[in-house]
C-alpha cells in the first residue's frame, strides 16, 4: 500500500509560522546534533568513568531523550527536503516532502512520534523534579548536574519548541491510548531490568511498597492524560492565534475561505 496523498496537505509538520522552512530545518538539525552529542557524552562517561553504561537504556529519561534525538533528525531531514522543494515550486505543482509519498505506516508513526516528543519530555521533567529530585541532590557532581540540566530540563524546552513554534496540528485522540501503552510497556521492561540486572531504574517501581507503586503509576498515567489534553489545547489555541495573525496580514476586510485557512496555517511568516 502506498502513502496517502492526503497526508499533511498543508505541510504543517515541516513549517512554522515564525521561521522559513530552511531556518526551521537548520534549527531541527542543530537540535539533532546537540541531543546526539549529549547522548554520546553520557554513554561514554558512564562507560569509562562510572562503569555502568549497561544501565543507560534502563531509564525512561534516556529512552525519551533518544526519541527527541531521533525526531529532530527525522523532522530535520523532512523539513530540509521540503525547503529545497519550495525553491523549485511551480504553479500547479506545490512543494512536497518525502514523507508525504511514503507508506502510510511511516506517516502514522511520524504523527505519533510528534505526539510523544511534545508530551513525554514534559512527563519526564515533572516526574523527576516532583518525585525524584526531592529525595536526592540533582547537582551533587558535574555529571549529575549535566545530565539533569540536559535530560530533565532542556528536554522539556525542546518539546515546547515543537509544540509552540511549528505548525503541526493537534494530535489524534487515539494517540492518547498509544502513549499510555508505551508507558505501560516501559514499566514492563523495568521489571525485566530488575530480573536481569538486579535493580529498579526508579525506586517507586519496587513492588515491595505496593502503595507507593500504585500511587506513582496512577500519577504518571494521570499526568500523561492531563498533558496530552493540555498540549492538544495549546495547539488549538496556537492555531487560532496564528490564524488571526495571518488573516490580519493577508486580508484587509475580506473573508478568508476554508481552503485559504489551511494554506495560511501551513505557511511561515
Amino acid at each position: 500500500m502506498s502513502g496517502s496523498r492526503n497526508f499533511d496537505p498543508s505541510a504543517k509538520y515541516v513549517t512554522s509560522y515564525l521561521f522559513k522552512p530552511r531556518t526551521l530545518a537548520w534549527i531541527r538539525l542543530s537540535l539533532a546534533l546537540l541531543t546526539t552529542g549529549v547522548l554520546i557524552f553520557c554513554i561514554v562517561f558512564q562507560a569509562v568513568v562510572l562503569k555502568n553504561a549497561q544501565r543507560f537504556l534502563s531509564f525512561f529519561t534516556n529512552l525519551s531523550y533518544f526519541g527527541l534525538c531521533g525526531y529532530f533528525w527525522a523532522s530535520g531531514y523532512q523539513t530540509w527536503k521540503y525547503s529545497r522543494a519550495v525553491q523549485r515550486e511551480r504553479p500547479g505543482k506545490p512543494a512536497r516532502y518525502p514523507l508525504q509519498s511514503w507508506h502510510w505506516i511511516w506517516q502514522y508513526l511520524h504523527a505519533l512520534f510528534y505526539t510523544t516528543i511534545v508530551t513525554f519530555p514534559l512527563v519526564v521533567t515533572i516526574v523527576y523534579w516532583g518525585l525524584i529530585a526531592p529525595t536526592e541532590d540533582p547537582f551533587k557532581d558535574f555529571f549529575e548536574g549535566f545530565s539533569n540540566i540536559t535530560k530533565h530540563s532542556l528536554n522539556a524546552a525542546f518539546g515546547l519548541f515543537e509544540l509552540l513554534f511549528t505548525n503541526a496540528g493537534p494530535h489524534p485522540w487515539l494517540h492518547l491510548l498509544w502513549t499510555i501503552v508505551i508507558l505501560g510497556l516501559y514499566v514492563a521492561t523495568a521489571y525485566i531490568t530488575h530480573a536481569t540486572q538486579g535493580f529498579f531504574p526508579y525506586t517507586f517501581l519496587d513492588p515491595k511498597n505496593l502503595k507507593t507503586l500504585l500511587i506513582s503509576l496512577g500519577g504518571i498515567t494521570g499526568a500523561q492524560i492531563v498533558l496530552f489534553i493540555l498540549t492538544w489545547g495549546i495547539i488549538k489555541l496556537r492555531e487560532a492565534l496564528v490564524w488571526r495573525r495571518q488573516v490580519k496580514k493577508s486580508e484587509k476586510g475580506g473573508v478568508v475561505q476554508g481552503d485559504d485557512k489551511e494554506k495560511l496555517l501551513g505557511s511561515s511568516s
